[in-house]
């Protein structure tokens, strides 16, 4: 921009001024662009390794659990189901029977943390967030 600018000042007629001073313009606005795009990739990364430390503890969590659950024998507390819920992200909508209709039961699992960052980025929406299934009984 600035080798540009010199040329500009050695410029003899208007015409010439007026097509580097276009030129000047738009790399003044490519200079722009290429900023928001450099700090766009710094956010994106901060934002990368925050939900990479949220699936890092939650795979440690799993990990730490798989041998008990595992054992049939195992009687979780109480606490510790609420925990699994809460890590998990476990939501569940339950439709009652009603004449005519079956009852429906909805399961939603999306781990809050992470799904929360992933909304941030809008790489999911909320509506859509988690995983689900449906079950229909009578």
């Amino acid at each position: 921009m600035n080798n540009l600018f010199e040329l500009a000042k050695s410029a003899s007629s208007q015409e010439t001024i007026d097509q580097l001073t276009i030129m000047l313009n738009d790399l003044e606005k490519q200079k722009r662009g290429a900023e928001t795009l450099l700090f766009a990739a710094e956010e994106d990364e901060e934002e990368q390794e925050i939900i990479e430390a949220e699936i890092q503890k939650f795979e440690a969590w799993a990990r730490k659990v798989q041998p008990i659950i595992t054992n049939p024998e195992y009687q979780p507390t109480y606490e510790e189901m609420r925990l699994a819920v809460r890590i998990l992200g476990i939501h569940a909508i339950v439709t009652p029977y009603r004449e005519g209709h079956t009852q429906d039961i909805q399961i939603m699992v999306a781990p809050p943390k992470i799904m929360a960052e992933l909304e941030k980025r809008a790489i999911v929406s909320p509506a859509s967030s988690g995983c689900g299934f449906r079950c229909a009984r009578q």
